[in-house]
């Protein structure tokens, strides 16, 4: 028999902190709570952008590099951040842990979590990983409701059963409120950790990392000015590193808190995001202002197709395009060779796209240059001239009067067989180069004659 649960399931991914530093206390923390084995709920708590998320893929992260034997039989992983659906996730959970089990008939509300209970009472020991609970959570002041409170009562439900004890099952969850349902469990299956400020090392080292150059105390007073607020300073550290030329005393002044009760923190963040505002590129600056509408995560596909107008939408348009030239009736070829406009002008499409967004869906580009195309070589063909006809026409003869078929006047008419001769002449001399072929600039350079 297989073993199950199978592989982690990992429905959303943690994104990491580009620059991971500090937090070695928080992590031992959380090693020792999942090593006791004890199971329960851990809950790490702290403002948006301390580092919560960055601190639980680090504990992943060491879980799944350490001994075989100390890592959960079956871990599931979940954002609410990305997917704030509280009764999607105890369905997607209940049929990862349930597995063979699984009810046949699809389980809803109270048998839901009925069923989910029973299958984590089973085996183990198995990590559910549950980011940006927040999402789920009443706020202060809403509907006078308690802070903090799980406004699903089949979720909240869950963790409570889990607090309690349920088999070898442990929880980690961040979020930016305290877990009200759960206080009466403190220290006895809830465990409650604040991620605060990172310490004045931690503090240091990122800035450095993010390319800010000046002397301890330069760095210090920084941190003094805007906070040990992990999210702050990288932003703050990437601002000096890659404008400002790493030079700790171009940075913004710190803004004051001139309202009682205001978030101070959310002053600082916000004047640095005003300071990005003011060095990014306009393009980088309206592509972040356009991303800013997106109220969840998405991936390269989707921005791809809601912008379209980056490299790959291009060259997926001039593919098109090259099949749909392919399919052009060779009668509008000249002298039974074909007319290569096709490189070019692909060439210039891809000028064209790169330097604006296309109008209208992406799939109407390649019918749109198909049919400009055919414009072209259309009218390719119907300017054409035949020189060698044309020579051969007036070549020997001189005529009085134009007719319809030899319509120039007597002195063009001297004039096209003399330019015809030298043509041929010419022509000769350069033959084994190109390979009998009549040279393209050579020719033009006798019909603008």
């Amino acid at each position: 028999m297989g073993r199950h649960p199978p592989d982690p399931r990992i429905v959303h991914t943690l994104p990491p902190a580009p620059e991971f530093v500090g937090r070695a206390g928080e992590l031992d923390e959380l090693c020792a709570a999942w090593s006791n084995g004890t199971g329960g709920v851990l809950a790490l708590v702290g403002l948006g952008g301390a580092g919560k998320t960055a601190l639980a893929a680090r504990f992943l992260a060491a879980l799944s590099s350490s001994d075989p034997r100390e890592r959960p039989q079956g871990l599931f992983v979940w954002s609410f951040y990305q997917q704030p659906d509280a009764g999607e996730f105890l369905r997607d959970a209940y049929e990862y842990f349930a597995g063979d089990t699984l009810a046949a008939t699809p389980a809803q509300g109270a048998g839901l979590l009925h069923f989910l209970r029973e299958a984590l009472a089973r085996g183990g020991p198995y990590l559910l990983v549950l980011d940006g609970l927040e999402r789920v959570q009443e706020q202060a002041g809403e509907s006078g409701g308690t802070h903090g409170r799980i406004e699903d009562p089949l979720l909240r439900g869950l963790l409570i059963r889990i607090a309690e004890g349920i088999g070898k099952t442990t929880v980690l969850i961040t979020s930016r409120f305290p877990l009200s349902d759960l206080a009466p469990f403190q220290g006895r299956g809830y465990e409650h950790l604040d991620v605060g400020g990172l310490d004045r090392d931690a503090a240091i080292d990122l800035l450095q990392r993010r390319g800010v150059v000046g002397d301890e105390s330069e760095l210090v007073a920084l941190i003094q000015a805007y906070g040990a607020h992990a999210l702050t300073l990288d932003h703050l550290g990437g601002l000096i590193g890659q404008f400002l030329d790493g030079d700790p005393r171009r940075a913004p002044e710190a803004p004051d808190l001139t309202t009682p009760g205001g978030d101070r923190q959310a002053l600082r963040l916000a004047r640095l995001l005003r300071a990005y505002e003011e060095h990014l590129p306009p393009a980088e600056l309206a592509l972040l202002c356009r991303l800013c509408l997106l109220r969840t995560s998405v991936d390269e596909t989707q921005i791809l197709r809601i912008f379209q107008c980056a490299p790959p939408l291009h060259a997926g348009a001039a593919r098109e395009a090259v099949h749909r030239l392919a399919g052009i009736p060779q009668a509008l070829w000249i002298d039974e060779e074909p007319v290569d406009l096709a490189g070019p002008a692909l060439e210039v499409m891809e000028e064209a796209l790169c330097s604006a967004p296309i109008a209208g869906p992406a799939e109407d580009v390649p019918q749109e240059f198909h049919r400009a195309m055919l414009d072209v070589f259309q009218a390719h063909q119907e300017s054409e001239i035949d020189l060698e006809e044309l020579i051969r026409l007036y070549s020997g003869t001189t005529l009085d009067t134009p007719t319809e078929r030899r319509p120039l006047p007597i002195s063009d008419q001297a004039t096209v067989c003399a330019l015809g001769e030298i043509y041929h002449e010419l022509l000769g001399r350069v033959s084994s180069v190109l390979q009998g072929k009549p040279d393209a600039a050579l020719l033009q350079a006798f019909l603008k004659q």
